[in-house]
């Protein structure tokens, strides 16, 4: 396994929440895990691996959005109240 360093970083409750969710589902092992995913995923976009015109911000604000409607489709307020907290 590659060296790694610890890195302390904030995260707003929700974001965590929808994390330890994805965790729970067995997706993931941990949130660690989960997260190291997602810069894996931040850095391919950035390098072109992931084709994408669209910027980092626009992919979250698009994915934020569609998390949303299926959350209202699907009747599950208290997930769609989580999910406006979570900042952009």
């Amino acid at each position: 396994m590659a060296e790694t360093v610890q890195v302390l970083t904030r995260y707003p409750k929700g974001l965590l929440k929808e994390i330890d969710k994805l965790v729970k589902q067995g997706l993931y092992s941990s949130r660690s895990d989960a997260l190291r995913d997602a810069a894996r995923i931040l850095i391919r976009m950035q390098r072109g691996v992931i084709r994408t015109k669209k910027t980092g911000l626009k992919l979250q604000k698009e994915g934020n959005k569609k998390m949303r409607e299926l959350y209202a489709k699907s009747g599950k307020k208290r997930l769609l109240k989580d999910l406006k907290r979570i900042k952009v």
